[in-house]
């Protein structure tokens, strides 16, 4: 900086322009304005803006994943989950869906849920045992599939604690029941418990309620299973009719 005397300067320090004997910071013209000449014109920008000759632009306006850049046709960083990739951001997940972020278009850093980083691979869970949903590695499960529950970071079939269980949160709470039973109170009892011919059955807001019996009855009327010859005399097998009664097979 150069001056004539204690208030008239003559020339200015890099990022300020001289105004009527005055330094002014180009910032206060642009923030994204590094040095200029004067109150029009920029010479250099912050490094997420690139000169025009319109002043300075943000490099987003070239693409939404821009960060920073040196003009309007190169990239120099991006923003998460994209990578630098011949001067232009590409998303890492257009390389591989499982990937989620990335350094280049060869190496992932961070996968989708569902897959575990292995090397330079997105493995997907399931190919370490088909019920792993999630997981953090090939050794330790974190979400399972339904129909079945996490075990000390694995995944074990609901089947195994108990039958009739189709789907669970852990081996004591049963969250839903195949149709051969009902649920109640967080497990699953046999339909049977109904009915003793009840073959098919499920709770109805918090009434068990049978749906089939077995060949030699009918569900009638009163959602009971019935003997076929009490509808139909003489009849071995039978299913419900429109009506409510004993259709004979």
């Amino acid at each position: 900086i150069t001056c004539t005397d204690l208030t008239h300067a003559t020339s200015c320090i890099s990022g300020y322009y001289l105004n009527n004997s005055a330094c002014i910071i180009c910032s206060s013209v642009s923030l994204s304005w590094s040095t200029c000449f004067n109150s029009t014109k920029a010479l250099s920008c912050l490094n997420t803006h690139y000169l025009d000759t319109f002043g300075c632009t943000p490099c987003s306006n070239v693409g939404s994943a821009w960060l920073t850049c040196t003009n309007s046709t190169f990239a120099l960083t991006c923003a998460v989950n994209y990578f630098v990739n011949n001067g232009n951001c590409t998303a890492c997940s257009s390389i591989n869906v499982a990937w989620v972020s990335c350094s280049n278009i060869n190496t992932p850093l961070t996968c989708a849920g569902g897959y575990y980083l292995n090397g330079s691979a997105c493995v997907a869970c399931s190919n370490v045992s088909p019920p792993w949903s999630h997981c953090n590695d090939n050794t330790t499960a974190t979400v399972c599939y339904p129909g079945f529950y996490l075990y000390l970071g694995n995944c074990l079939n609901c089947t195994v604690v108990n039958s009739f269980w189709q789907t669970c949160s852990n081996s004591s709470v049963a969250i839903s029941c195949f149709n051969n039973s009902f649920y109640s109170d967080h497990q699953c009892l046999a339909c049977s418990d109904i009915d003793s011919h009840c073959i098919n059955c499920f709770t109805n807001i918090s009434t068990p309620t049978c749906l089939a019996c077995d060949p030699q009855h009918y569900l009638s009327g009163i959602q009971a299973c019935t003997l076929c010859s009490q509808g139909v005399p003489n009849c071995i097998n039978c299913t419900q009719d429109q009506m409510g009664g004993a259709f004979c097979l």
